[in-house]
């Protein structure tokens, strides 16, 4: 019968190596996680912080210049936007031409993000808000593109471009809009998507209309004879002069 082999000495002439003298599963553990896989996260994985935009660049004010925006009601189709020109103003003055422009009533809570930081509404407490960033400012620090979202329950979310700066003409009132298309949704009708096919059903006059089950509330509402409203640019000018001071 063979003998048993008589386990390994670790003290004396006969030890092994520190490799060999390891536990078992011991020469198998991995680095930790946190060692192994601590890869640098990119500028757009950063935790939410303020801290960022407190750093933007501060602009004295210069009243002639003029800037371009414009603002489109993302997925849309066709598209509907807006191009708007302003003096320099700050988010929570834009959030009133937004509204304006596009034709909204201004009855829900909306925030801009920028850089995927979310700029709380003026008067929330925060140590940075609407009031405190200029378009000049996001201009001067080549931000040139961020979001406006209104209605957080239907989330009409937009995307304003700040396309140029061209001085500012005497005698011209500002914020103008100088061009645009599309009608503004109706509030509450439940986001772009329900919208759009609404469109379609109250369009399609050739043929014979099946109702979708969920856009039944939609249709009692304003009937199968409702007419969306078009885009007035006049009205519009009419009321960024009277409403935006």
């Amino acid at each position: 019968m063979a003998r048993k082999p008589k386990p390994p000495q670790i003290d004396g002439e006969n030890s092994l190596p520190p490799i060999a003298s390891m536990k078992f599963w011991d020469r198998f553990k991995q680095p930790p996680p946190m060692l192994a896989f601590a890869f640098p996260e990119s500028e757009d994985d950063e935790p939410q912080s303020l801290d960022r935009l407190m750093r933007l660049p501060k602009v004295p004010h210069d009243d002639s210049l003029a800037y371009c925006l414009r603002i489109s009601l993302d997925d849309s189709k066709p598209l509907i936007w807006r191009r708007v020109l302003v003096k320099s103003l700050s988010l929570d003055v834009l959030h009133q031409v937004v509204q304006v422009a596009m034709g909204w009533g201004d009855l829900h809570l909306h925030g801009f993000d920028i850089r995927k930081i979310r700029v709380p509404y003026a008067g929330d407490g925060a140590a940075i808000d609407e009031r405190s960033i200029s378009i000049a400012q996001l201009f001067a620090a080549k931000i040139k593109t961020f979001t406006y979202t209104y209605d957080f329950g239907d989330a009409w979310k937009h995307t304003i471009a700040i396309e140029k700066t061209l001085p500012a003409e005497s005698f011209t009132s500002y914020p103008r809009c100088i061009n645009g298309k599309g009608a503004c949704p109706l509030e509450d009708i439940g986001g772009i998507d329900r919208w759009t096919r609404l469109l379609k059903l109250v369009e399609d006059t050739d043929e014979e209309i099946f109702p979708e089950p969920d856009l039944d509330e939609a249709l009692s509402r304003f009937g199968l004879d409702f007419v969306p409203p078009a885009f007035d640019i006049e009205e519009t000018n009419i009321r960024l002069k009277r409403e935006i001071r």
